[in-house]
């Protein structure tokens, strides 16, 4: 199954706004990875994100992240 992968910073305005939409995707039983950049810089990079607020949503991203 795919994972969404939701790249976000806490002090991001559009990321608190998203942030109760990825929540209720959460939980119609989606499976959703949020990834705070300010503290996993090595996986924004790794996945190349290259803004705030970037949702993904792959399951070779999963793998490329160690996160299996």
């Amino acid at each position: 199954m795919k994972t969404l992968f939701y790249f976000y910073a806490p002090w991001c305005t559009g990321c608190q706004s998203l942030g109760p939409v990825i929540d209720q995707v959460s939980a119609q039983g989606i499976p959703v990875q949020k990834i705070n950049i300010d503290y996993e810089i090595d996986k924004a990079y790794s996945a190349k994100v290259s803004s705030v607020r970037s949702e993904e949503h792959t399951s070779e991203l999963q793998s490329h992240l160690n996160l299996v």
